[in-house]
């Protein structure tokens, strides 16, 4: 292949190679996803690998879809169940006869998507670490009354904005001399709307991340 002149100068045109370019190998293929969300064994692996090998796939990763992931808008079947020992074994059956033809694999990390609760499992061993949303509501304080914020308020504060109570600071909250009412903050654990969908972590907090290694990747390991 002749390099345009535009780019003779380029100390990188030297490295490109059309050969390789053409056909990149395994390493550089193109990705495809096959997705688990039936019953697994070994013979329907093999025939699904000679399949893909057939049509020239050469790299790939499996995303499991458990039964637990969308059980009321998007049931599966996948039997054996997600990060138990017998689809662990199917998983490294599988990795090892996708190397026997060849197949560069990847590890894709979570049963479904989004990333980051193990389809449940992080907040089934660890119902602390649900994420929460900062909400606000409105209460009343009658004129001459002392201010009693809830266990879950974090900070309250009045019509013009200034502070009646915070969490933090360990004041005590306020008496009004008249009526006032009082803008309060607090968090509220969050789920998903949809029924049926997994709860996630919360993301932010590093022990939900550990958690979320351990349950997967950590798993993983003694297989692969």
């Amino acid at each position: 292949m002749k390099i345009p002149s535009a780019y003779s100068n380029d100390p990188h045109s030297a490295r490109f190679d059309a050969a390789a370019f053409a056909a990149p190998g395994a390493e550089n293929a193109v990705l495809y996803a096959w997705v688990w969300n039936a019953p697994l064994d070994e013979e329907g692996i093999c025939a699904r690998l000679d399949e893909m090998t057939r049509l020239g796939v050469q790299a790939l990763y499996i995303i499991p879809e458990p039964k637990s992931f969308r059980p009321t808008i998007m049931p599966t079947a996948l039997e054996p169940d997600y990060l138990t020992p017998p689809y662990f074994e199917l998983f490294a059956f599988a990795m090892a006869e996708a190397r026997k033809r060849g197949m560069r694999t990847w590890l894709y990390d979570e049963g479904g998507w989004p990333s980051g609760g193990a389809c449940g499992k992080v907040l089934l061993a660890n119902p602390h670490l649900a994420k929460h949303s900062l909400e606000k509501r409105t209460v009343t304080v009658a004129a001459g009354e002392k201010y009693t914020p809830a266990a879950d308020v974090l900070a309250a504060f009045d019509e013009a904005g200034r502070m009646a109570y915070c969490a933090d600071d360990g004041a005590a909250p306020a008496a009004f001399e008249k009526e006032t009412a009082l803008r309060e903050y607090y968090a509220r654990r969050q789920f998903f709307d949809a029924p049926g969908m997994p709860d996630y972590p919360d993301l932010m907090l590093r022990e939900s991340c550990d958690a979320f290694l351990a349950s997967t990747h950590e798993k993983y390991a003694p297989y692969l």
